[in-house]
């Protein structure tokens, strides 16, 4: 890998683009996951604080409930969730959208903005970046 390329903020359909070639990258608001067993999970509100990096690996349609999804890798380990992955219920372009009122937390640093728009259920097509050359102009 030579360095990364971000997608665009809060656009589901470049998130969707991007998992048809690989894994991406994506922050999330985590904070509400610590209960998440099994299913489509849905319990983040529109305000959404980003403070968790997964792996975004794909997506589908829950068959039972029809509910569209994205597939989570996350990094706690297999005996969370769905053997270490979660099911997040998937929006469209500019879906389900709130502010990041604490954007430090995430992917900001000292210069961040007192908030950020954030999209997507936890956040999720707020940040996203995919392994890409990192191009430099002399």
């Amino acid at each position: 890998m030579n360095g990364f390329v971000r997608l665009p903020e809060n656009k589901a359909s470049y998130l969707l683009e991007a998992l048809t070639r690989g894994v991406v990258t994506v922050s999330v608001d985590a904070s509400q996951w610590f209960l998440y067993g099994r299913g489509v999970f849905s319990g983040c509100e529109q305000d959404a604080i980003v403070n968790h990096a997964v792996l975004a690996v794909g997506y589908g349609k829950d068959t039972g409930f029809g509910k569209l999804y994205w597939l989570i890798k996350n990094s706690w380990g297999a005996n969370w969730g769905e053997e270490g992955y979660i099911r997040i219920e998937r929006h469209g372009d500019d879906e389900y959208c709130g502010l990041d009122t604490k954007p430090r937390d995430g992917v900001f640093c000292d210069d961040a903005p007192s908030s950020v728009r954030v999209c997507g259920m936890c956040g999720i097509t707020s940040d996203s970046a995919v392994p890409g050359p990192i191009v430099i102009a002399f």
